[in-house]
Parts: structure tokens; sequence; C-alpha cells
């Protein structure tokens, strides 16, 4: 990797804040190249707010979302979706997003006020050991053995899978016992939260095998300075994890998630460090798509 990065991310210079975007280039050199690279550079010192218009420049597959704003200011939806569709027995959503864009948070305040049934990813990566946590994470993994990963694997027991994550050491996937166990539940609203890798995949198994129900992706775009994502994650992950892999895979889903999702949830920047904005308008999407249905309990 070339160059240093500073310990303290608030005051990055530029050869910094290049080498954090080389990095990208570096991983996945089919998809930006000195052109992307440079832009986004300059994106990152400039301190420019991510919106689709401005990253229409860059990618210009932003071009084709337009804001909502009869749903909410910060929904964008791109045209030619059908929205909402004619209203099925279930919706299930994609709810996608960068690492540390608020994706999970969002979701846990839209909970409060919209029921809806999340479906588990199966991981072999081990829990994390916060006892705090155990509720919400039986809620959002199922944790199995490598052996016992790749037995249903190659059992055909999953509806997407994921190759090895960045370091090399878990595997990430969504198995069919998981999705029809959600689709059972008497609940509207389905979500998977996923990884954008994996939703032409997931997008694909839907189609062939439950064609008669609604779905709809939703990619979270962080509308913050693009510098400020990666202090997020170095926050949330440290410097080092963040820039060997976080922030470059952020950068790649960003730039890919115009090209393949239905819609955008844009999220600010808010003080009190909570995703009420976004989680207000993320609502206000599940409202509208589930409009004049009666909602089971969680």
């Amino acid at each position: 990797m070339r160059g240093k990065i500073e310990a303290h991310p608030g005051e990055l210079s530029r050869n910094s804040a290049e080498t954090i975007i080389a990095r990208a280039g570096e991983l996945y050199p089919g998809v930006f190249g000195e052109r992307e690279l440079r832009m986004y550079g300059d994106l990152f010192v400039e301190g420019s707010v991510l919106t689709p218009e401005r990253l229409a420049f860059i990618q210009p597959e932003y071009g084709r979302f337009f804001p909502r704003s009869d749903i909410h200011p910060l929904i964008y939806i791109k045209e030619g979706i059908d929205f909402p569709h004619t209203q099925t027995a279930h919706t299930v959503d994609a709810f996608l997003g960068p690492s540390a864009g608020g994706k999970d948070s969002i979701l846990d305040i839209v909970k409060e006020n919209h029921p809806y049934v999340r479906i588990r990813t199966t991981t072999t990566r081990p829990p994390r050991r916060d006892a705090s946590q155990d509720e919400i994470l039986e809620a959002r993994y199922e944790f199995v053995t490598a052996e016992e990963f790749v037995e249903l694997e190659r059992g055909g027991g999953f509806s997407e899978v994921l190759s090895p994550d960045m370091q090399g050491k878990y595997r990430y996937g969504t198995s069919i016992q998981a999705v029809e166990r959600a689709l059972n539940r008497d609940l509207h609203l389905v979500i998977w939260r996923g990884d954008i890798l994996g939703l032409p995949y997931f997008r694909s198994w839907m189609q062939n095998y439950h064609s008669e129900i609604d779905f709809l992706s939703v990619f979270v775009l962080p509308k913050m300075p693009i510098a400020e994502l990666w202090q997020r994650m170095t926050r949330k992950r440290g410097v080092e994890q963040a820039t060997a892999w976080r922030f470059p895979k952020g950068l790649l889903e960003i730039h890919s998630a115009a090209q393949i999702v239905d819609c955008l949830v844009l999220n600010p920047s808010d003080p009190s460090g909570e995703p009420r904005e976004a989680a207000a308008a993320t609502l206000a999407l599940f409202r509208r798509q589930s409009n004049g249905l009666v909602l089971g309990s969680s």
C-alpha cells in the first residue's frame, strides 16, 4: 500500500487521501480507472457531500435516480421502476449500504414503528463477545462452522452465497430455509440485509422461486463528505482495517449501487449520531409499500 495514513483522520493530507482512494483501484482494477480514482480523490479532499447529483459526474447511472418528495425528500427512485408495486401478501426489500453507512441503525429505529421480518444471514464468523448484543445477533445471524457452511453450500441450500470476505476468514450467505422461514411469518414486509455483491444472485433466486412476491432493492447512500464516511469506519474498525479493505469495498458499493439498485435512501449527518432523518425516510417508504395492508406483530 502506498504512503502512510495519519493516525488522526480529521486532518488528512492530499497524499493520504490519494493513498486511501488508490487502494480501491488496487483491489478493484476492473471497476475503478484513473478517471474515477482521480474524481473520488477530489471529492475526498474537497469535502463535497455525496448526493446522486454529485455522484452522477463520476457514475452516470446516478443520473437515472429522481427524488420522490411525495414519499420523502431523502428518497430517490430509479426511472422505470414501478413503485409502489401491486400489493401482494409479502414485499421483500433488499436493504444495502456501505460499512458504517447506518443500515442497521436505520432498521432498528424503523422497527419501533413498523414491524418487519429480517432474513437471517448464515455466517462462519463467531459471535462478537458482547453479552448485551446476544439477542440482536441471534436475530440477525445463524452461526455455523466452516464445515457446516460448506455442506449446506454443496447441497444447494443457499439462495445466494459470497466468497470469503476480504480478510479471507469468514463466509456469508442466505440459506433457502431462512428465506422460507421469514416468508412464512404473518408480516407484510421482509428485509434481506445482505451484501450488494450478493444482490444479483438473491434477486435472481427470488425471481425464479418467488416471482409472485414484490421485490425492491434499497441502498443507503451516506449524504456526507466521503472523508466523514472513512472517519466513521476508522472509529468503528480502526485505521488499518478501514484503509486495507472496508473503505475500498464501501467505495465499490457506492459506485456500483447506481447500476443495480432500485431506490436510494439518503442518510445525512446527524449531530445526535442517530440516523433519524434517514429512518423517517425509510419508514415513509415502507409505509407506502404496505399501504392498506394489515400488519401482524413482530
